[in-house]
């Protein structure tokens, strides 16, 4: 029910700021406002949730020390767990919404995609992680355009809440939106994406056991490749982008520079995660640029219908919308809303049965993340 009730409250205020206000801050104030309200006060919605409120009960000091000092702060001063959720979600949102409005005119559009994306759902799920993703995606602008201090200092602050941000520092020095600008160049990325599914990376990682976050996943149920279904959508996904970037007019924006770079590493990383999944959590920090490369560059593509290409994209991210509500991976569809008390207003035990009685409702176990 929750995913039809989204679509239709989306779908509604882009209508109603688009076409009878005329007014697109509309649209970006209302999503902002109705994302706080229903997904900030969410209870019990997300698959890592409850695992996240077990770390809360037990003072569970193995995380991040930005996202310990808080946890222990809400904990010790029986400060409720909806508020902490709440504040991290806000915090989320807030570097999501002021990476989009970067994107002037097109974001809109953007925002309306994101709102019915995986992104905008697994928000509710990895909590720290997105986190660190929403500061890591504002780093990444402000590096491209040299403001070095802003953009290290949005990394520090995102490493604090989630440890995987380290790992693609280094992607902030890869300009490969570069390698494209000939045409042998072109030919040889291409190839090189053709082939990334094919690269078994499970066999490399017992020599980076002495890393942490690598030790973690060795001998995990994450250790595996994705589905059919993934590997499907990734050429589906290169094929578009050279698509795109064939057929585009001269870019005189260095905006899009910062769009196509972002939007090939993402490739290239989801590429790496077809046979060791885990991989996918380096993704995640440019997957923004599946929905932002599109929505941008549809506007300078040459000699096609520009209006249909962009409906044969909004049936895409449609499509992909309906997938998430069908599968269902990050658990949404039992949402619960609870109102955000400043005070904890139940016992660590109530707490704890909730949990449990959640888990026998989707029917798994605890997992950690």
């Amino acid at each position: 029910m929750i995913f039809i009730v989204h679509f239709i409250v989306i779908v509604f205020l882009f209508v109603f700021s688009k076409v009878f206000l005329k007014n697109e801050k509309f649209f970006i104030g209302a999503t902002f406002l109705y994302s706080i309200f229903v997904f900030g006060q969410r209870w019990m919605v997300g698959t890592d949730y409850g695992n996240y409120l077990m770390y809360y009960i037990y003072d569970f000091q193995g995380t991040e020390l930005g996202y310990r000092t808080l946890q222990n702060l809400f904990s010790n001063y029986e400060l409720s767990f909806s508020l902490l959720t709440f504040l991290l979600y806000f915090l989320t949102q807030v570097n999501f919404y002021k990476f989009i409005c970067k994107f002037g005119k097109n974001a809109t559009w953007i925002l309306f995609i994101y709102c019915l994306s995986e992104i905008y759902f697994a928000e509710t799920s990895q909590i720290r992680q997105w986190i660190a993703i929403s500061f890591f995606i504002n780093a990444y602008y402000y590096f491209f355009y040299k403001k070095y201090f802003k953009s290290i200092g949005l990394i520090i602050i995102g490493a604090l809440f989630h440890k995987s941000i380290m790992f693609v520092v280094p992607l902030l020095f890869i300009r490969l939106d570069k390698l494209i600008k000939n045409k042998y160049g072109s030919l040889l990325f291409v190839l090189i994406l053709v082939i990334l599914p094919f690269i078994n990376l499970n066999i490399l990682l017992p020599y980076f056991s002495f890393i942490g976050i690598v030790n973690d996943y060795l001998g995990t149920p994450y250790i595996v490749g994705l589905s059919f279904l993934h590997i499907l959508k990734y050429y589906f996904l290169i094929i578009c982008t050279f698509f795109f970037l064939y057929n585009l007019d001269k870019i005189k924006n260095n905006l899009y520079y910062l769009i196509i770079n972002g939007q090939l590493i993402f490739l290239t990383l989801y590429g790496l995660s077809m046979q060791l999944g885990a991989f996918i959590r380096f993704s995640a920090f440019f997957k923004i640029f599946e929905i932002i490369f599109f929505v941008c560059l549809v506007s300078q593509v040459k000699k096609f219908n520009k209006t249909q290409l962009s409906f044969v994209f909004v049936i895409y991210f449609i499509a992909m919308y309906i997938s998430i509500a069908v599968l269902d991976t990050v658990e949404i569809s039992h949402y619960q809303i609870r109102f955000v008390t400043i005070f904890e207003q139940y016992t660590d035990i109530e707490l704890i049965d909730e949990f449990y009685n959640f888990l026998e409702k989707v029917g798994r176990l605890p997992i950690t993340e």
